[in-house]
């Protein structure tokens, strides 16, 4: 089987995309060679299950060589309504020979799911209803710990969060921090972060008419299944019209690879107005941001990704902000050589 073949649709005849991972390991043939991968299923006894529905997480984890020693660990969060089944298609192949030209001989890359996200306990279920965005957000806090305990984090180590996965990586980096200050001797380094037309933080930074105007309709439908205890679906017309900017856009691949999520999620980042968190301490003289902003945002205002790369630079980190021509809100499962060629040269030696 390959890794592509262990993200199950529970109905491919559904409208819906309610799908879970198949738990395995395998090897395969990609553009960069053989990868070797494991869907990893396992109890995490930290994760709440009166917020996540079930203890059980899925990592995917893909690796060059298992028997050489591991030099970079690059870590990748979805945003809201994906799975990390949204990054194992080109753009893993994309990443894969931008960290090879960066220097890496055998990086190990982790696509993390949120507490529940992808296991089959949650499919066709109602598991992100109770799920807050500051939950979310403390799960990612909590996986350094996890990735520590098994000697998973080695090396250099990249974060990359896509839309709302942003404010995952960012809270992974603090526990990641957490537990380098703990132990300063632990075998690995913060290099760099990179936000994917990121959402951030940013105090009222969702007013704007291209993002209200987008999330207009789901309003309502959010607030509902947030009161009923229901998870919020979208239909593949309306998820092209937000990933894509295109609701006729043919492809279903990255919907396919999506699942039902919290309409509180949705509900707490659209309209918070919150101060933008200050970095965690550290020093930031010695890591890489790269925030890469779509030309063709239907989503999120531009001057969000703008804004988030000055707000680094003001706290010292070496932040980048690239524009990426021939995208839209999403990283297409299946891109086109024009996108991939776009992609790879704002990646290499930033990531």
């Amino acid at each position: 089987m390959t890794l592509d073949e262990h993200w199950v649709p529970q109905d491919p005849a559904s409208a819906e995309p309610n799908a879970y991972y198949r738990p395995g390991t395998g090897t395969e043939e990609r553009e960069g060679g053989t990868i070797h991968f494991e869907v990893r299923e396992l109890l995490d006894a930290a994760v709440d299950p009166n917020r996540f529905l079930t203890q059980m997480r899925v990592n995917v984890i893909v690796t060059k060589d298992t028997e050489a020693p591991i030099d970079r660990t690059v870590i990748c969060y979805p945003g809201w309504g994906e799975t990390s089944a949204i990054f194992t298609g080109d753009a893993l192949d994309v990443l894969m020979e931008a960290i090879k030209r960066d220097g890496s001989r055998n990086p190990r890359f982790i696509f993390p799911n949120t507490g529940g996200r992808g296991t089959y306990t949650a499919a066709d279920r109602n598991w992100a209803s109770t799920t807050s965005f500051r939950a979310a957000m403390e799960d990612a806090r909590r996986l350094p710990k996890e990735l520590l305990s098994r000697g998973e984090l080695i090396g250099l180590v990249s974060v990359i969060g896509h839309s709302m996965g942003y404010m995952n990586a960012w809270s992974f980096i603090e526990g990641l921090l957490e537990e380098k200050a703990k132990n300063p001797a632990a075998p690995f380094n913060l290099q760099s972060i990179t936000g994917l037309m990121p959402a951030t933080d940013e105090a009222l930074g969702t007013v704007s008419p291209r993002f209200l105007g987008a999330v207009a309709k789901h309003v309502w439908p959010a607030a509902k299944c947030t009161a009923t205890g229901k998870s919020l679906s979208v239909s593949p017309e309306d998820y092209n019209a937000l990933m894509f900017a295109d609701s006729s856009h043919p492809d279903r691949e990255n919907f396919k690879r999506s699942v039902p999520d919290s309409g509180r999620v949705f509900l707490e980042w659209a309209a918070r107005n919150f101060a933008r968190k200050p970095l965690p301490e550290n020093d930031w003289t010695e890591v890489r941001a790269n925030i890469l902003w779509a030309g063709q945002e239907a989503l999120l205002p531009d001057k969000m990704g703008i804004n988030e790369a000055r707000f680094l630079r003001e706290n010292g980190v070496k932040a980048h902000y690239h524009t990426l021509q021939n995208f839209s809100h999403a990283i297409p499962y299946k891109m086109s050589e024009e996108q991939k060629t776009e992609l790879l040269n704002h990646w290499v030696a930033l990531i």
